[in-house]
């Protein structure tokens, strides 16, 4: 009997059923592909999507069978699409959550390894401190003994040397009287001698002399005898004394041996501190890692009120200036740390050509090998000359060359300025004059033609920056926005007690500004979230664009107790906190916080600094060489040497350079014998690692497809006597220089461009320059869209150069339009430019 068909009544309960589980697994779904698109939530939320995508394949199977056919033929296109779009979903998830296991167990076998040589090296080390031990107690031992044995037989042979004087003059002295008593027997009785016998007494004599002599003979003999064994001794302590030295030698070089192993524990403990650890900040993933290394060289010794940039693409820092209380003399030094080698040189020739001892100025890095030092306190006076070391990098005969600056105007004398490269152009914001007047001009100096200008800036909304000094200033990739953090405003106020005629400085400031370089306008920044330590002396870099890193500096001093401000000559009664010139700090910070600047400005901590307890800064008491001669220390302005107050703890001691933070960190001797390297990975870098990855995986399968388009090619007829174009894109050749149409990661704020360089001659191609423009820009050379040289100034820029296949041009608004082309240079000289390409960014 055949089933019964069921009803339109029946059927309406499970088709509500199944459109419900249709619309679940379509809301799943979208939550799968959001989810995707947070790379720090894929591994969690992985196990999430499989279940819903299990779950979903149930109940579709479930309401397939519970349907009539008719239904599931008008519901599974619709379905079948969802479901393989949660499958890919989860294979994403499933190949991320594999790439991150196996790089965890990649580092757990690393670390695992390091342990086990640490633990060799120390065995090793033991066993070879015991063995010279017991070699050095045993040759010491033999070289005591033979020391008195030599004594002993130095001492036995001065008594026979005695005995045997001794002997030798009584036979002199016997030969004498026998020789004066012959003749006078010879006159007496001449004839009878033979006939005659001695006296008795004479005979007495005669056997006395001849045991005499035979004595003396005895004595020769032993005599003898000494010398051989003395020789002997001597012979053997010679030895011995060789055996000595060759096992000092030893212990030497068990020594040295056991240096090198202390030296390699101490490299091989410190790289197994450094951790690469994921950090979720402003909702996106951050890679931090960080680590510590020990150099070695001509090591300087840590100092206030000093300047440190990062050279040569971040490989070098150089060091300059500034001044120390245990140690004279820092102020002309320069010193270069090759970050590759772990080493500290000083230039030959730096200190005899550079300019005169400088605090409170700056470096700036210009160029990526020049370096422009501006401003700065001479101990007497404040100066505005600019020195520039034409080539940082060079470790050897580098000299300094004086700015011709010229220009209308120029700016007045300053100390703890800010200042910051734009391009062939360094901009300098503020600081502070010798007198103690704090300033808020902003001035600018073309390094080609030596020309000062001053830059009216004005806001609209009255957000003009403070006068202050100590602040930082950095650009951003496009040059743009300058902005300015923090530094200290010298607001003063008088607590209650205290000595009107004394001035007491304010705190530092954590305010932020930036400064729009084409319209020359001032605007705040009022950022949500816990904002940083209020700071000055810092480092502040721009990173990916969007991202305002903030790091190091000095902090201000704990209030001093009640009887220490009425102390008389006191650092706190007669400065506040204990600032130099109103520097208005004491404490040297070593936290990172991180500015969102786009999206909803807002600050969060990336490292609190705790690391930093244990390190021994820079004393603060005056130096003992100072205070035995009585002489005056150097002062960095007039205002502290009317106050009498000590210098303050105003160091740099943190460098940026692209996403890596360098910190030279000082030991107990205050030399900077260690720097920590800290590599920051932005959200859109780990797009772009996922992204490689991918395009590993197609270039792995790219044989396959080349064997396909060969046999395409052939069934299309494209032999030897097909045309050239068609040979070419049958082969996967390219004619010329082209940009990929699509771009590789886009965000809100940055577009990754890539380019493919032509088949023929690729070899030769020296360089790559990328240019970007905005959509309005006028062509050149005939080219409308086309970003050459010549652009209209502020549209058209040069966003990279070198010899890379692609680059991130960042600092972009959302949902901006650029143009972007690309030039190749050959080794002859020749280029070619490629057609023009229009990319945008996220709205």
């Amino acid at each position: 009997m055949p089933p019964k068909k069921p009803d339109k009544a029946e059927q309406a309960p499970e088709c509500a059923a199944a459109a419900a589980r249709g619309a679940a697994a379509r809301g799943a779904g979208a939550a799968a592909r959001r989810g995707a698109r947070h790379a720090a939530s894929r591994v969690t939320r992985g196990a999430a999507a499989g279940s819903r995508v299990m779950q979903a394949q149930r109940h579709a199977a479930a309401g397939s069978r519970a349907t009539p056919p008719a239904a599931r033929r008008r519901r599974r296109p619709g379905l079948a699409s969802e479901l393989a779009a949660l499958a890919a979903a989860n294979q994403d998830l499933e190949l991320g959550h594999a790439m991150m296991v196996d790089k965890a167990r990649q580092l757990k076998a690393e670390n695992e390894r390091l342990l086990a040589d640490v633990a060799a090296c120390k065995a090793r080390i033991a066993a070879a401190t015991h063995d010279c031990q017991d070699i050095l107690a045993f040759r010491q031992e033999q070289a005591r003994a033979a020391d008195a044995r030599g004594a002993a037989l130095a001492q036995q042979l001065e008594r026979l040397q005695a005995e045997l004087a001794g002997g030798v003059a009584e036979i002199a002295r016997l030969k004498a009287r026998a020789h004066a008593r012959r003749p006078a027997e010879r006159r007496a009785r001449p004839g009878a001698r033979r006939a005659t016998r001695p006296p008795p007494r004479l005979q007495e004599a005669n056997a006395a002399q001849a045991a005499q002599l035979d004595d003396a003979a005895g004595l020769l003999q032993d005599k003898e005898r000494l010398e051989a064994a003395v020789k002997e001794q001597h012979a053997l302590i010679e030895s011995r004394g060789t055996e000595l030295r060759v096992a000092r030698a030893h212990l030497d070089a068990k020594d040295a041996a056991l240096d090198k192993a202390r030296s390699e524990i101490a490299e091989l403990s410190m790289r197994c501190q450094a951790a690469t650890q994921l950090r979720i900040l402003f909702g996106e993933p951050w890679l931090v890692a960080t680590s510590r290394h020990r150099l070695k060289g001509s090591v300087p010794h840590d100092r206030e009120f000093n300047a440190l940039a990062a050279l040569a693409g971040g490989k070098q820092l150089v060091l300059h200036g500034g001044q120390s209380r245990s140690h004279e003399g820092v102020a002309r030094e320069t010193a270069v740390l090759s970050l590759d080698t772990l080493t500290w040189e000083q230039p030959d020739g730096a200190a005899a050509t550079q300019p005169a001892p400088l605090l409170g100025h700056t470096a700036t890095a210009v160029g990526g090998r020049k370096l422009l030092v501006f401003g700065g306190s001479t101990g007497d006076e404040a100066t505005s000359a600019a020195m520039v070391l034409p080539d940082a990098c060079a470790a050897q005969h580098v000299r300094w060359t004086a700015v011709a600056s010229s220009g209308p105007s120029q700016p007045s004398p300053r100390l703890c300025h800010a200042a910051a490269a734009l391009r062939d152009k360094v901009l300098v914001f503020g600081g502070m004059s010798y007198a103690g007047l704090l300033l808020n001009d902003v001035w600018s100096l073309d390094l080609e033609s030596g020309v000062w200008s001053h830059l009216s800036c004005h806001s609209a909304s009255g957000a003009v920056p403070s006068p202050r000094k100590g602040a930082s200033l950095c650009a951003t990739d496009d040059g743009r926005r300058l902005y300015l953090v923090g530094g200290h405003d010298g607001r003063r106020h008088l607590p209650p007690g205290a000595n009107p005629r004394r001035r007491v400085w304010g705190s530092p400031q954590n305010d932020v500004h930036y400064l729009d370089v084409e319209r020359l306008v001032w605007s705040a920044v009022t950022p949500s979230g816990v904002a940083p330590e209020p700071r000055e002396g810092h480092a502040a870099a721009v990173l990916g664009g969007k991202y305002l890193v903030v790091s190091g500096g000095c902090g201000a001093a704990a209030p001093a107790p009640a009887a220490q401000l009425q102390a008389p000559g006191s650092g706190a009664a007669d400065g506040g906190d204990g600032g130099d010139g109103g520097a208005g700090g004491g404490r040297r910070l070593t936290d990172t916080h991180v500015l969102s600047i786009f999206d909803g400005p807002a600050w969060e901590q990336l490292d609190d600094g705790e690391w930093a307890k244990g390190l021994v800064w820079l004393k603060q008491a005056r130096s003992a060489r100072a205070a035995a001669s009585g002489r005056p220390e150097r002062v960095l302005c007039a205002a502290s040497c009317t106050d009498r107050r000590p210098a303050a703890q105003s160091s740099c001691a943190t460098a940026v350079h692209g996403s890596r933070l360098y910190t030279l960190l000082p030991n107990v001797h205050e030399q900077l014998d260690e720097v920590m390297i800290t590599e920051l990975t932005l959200p859109e870098d780990i797009a772009r690692l996922a992204a490689a990855g991918r395009r590993r995986d197609e270039q792995a399968r790219a044989p396959l497809r080349v064997l396909r388009c060969t046999r395409r090619a052939k069934s299309l007829g494209c032999g030897p006597a097909a045309p050239q174009s068609a040979r070419a894109a049958a082969a996967g050749q390219v004619e010329r220089l082209e940009l990929l149409p699509d771009a590789r990661a886009v965000t809100a704020s940055s577009v990754e461009v890539a380019w493919r360089p032509p088949s023929k001659n690729s070899e030769r191609i020296t360089s790559y320059k990328l240019m970007v423009a905005s959509r309005g820009s006028r062509g050149v050379g005939g080219q409308p869209g086309c970003c050459r040289p010549g652009a209209r100034a502020g549209v058209a820029r040069e966003a990279y150069s070198g010899r890379a296949l692609s680059r991130v041009v960042g600092g972009l608004r959302p949902g901006t339009e650029v143009i972007c082309c690309v030039k190749a240079t050959y080794d002859d000289g020749s280029f070619a430019w490629s057609e023009s390409h229009a990319y945008s960014t996220r709205g």
